[in-house]
């Protein structure tokens, strides 16, 4: 008898770095209601210095790294 079970893969496979899974939770957070401009400074506000890791292309590719991912497992779901 198999368990359906489903692995959720690190950040590190996912994004291919060391981000911070809280980290990438900000970023996804806030980049999903607002522009990547805006949250580079929101989170290099909150950081109380400009960070490297929240550059706008680092923003974008985070948010759509676990965009593509949380389509993928939908789909998984719903066949």
């Amino acid at each position: 008898m198999k368990a359906n079970r489903s692995s959720v893969p690190s950040i590190n496979s996912l994004f291919e770095n060391h981000l911070h899974p809280d980290l990438v939770k900000l970023q996804c957070k806030e980049g999903s209601n607002q522009s990547d401009s805006k949250v580079s400074e929101s989170l290099n506000k909150k950081s109380c210095k400009k960070r490297t890791v929240n550059n706008t292309m680092t923003i974008h590719g985070v948010v759509e790294k676990v965009g593509t991912y949380i389509m993928f497992v939908s789909k998984q779901n719903y066949s």
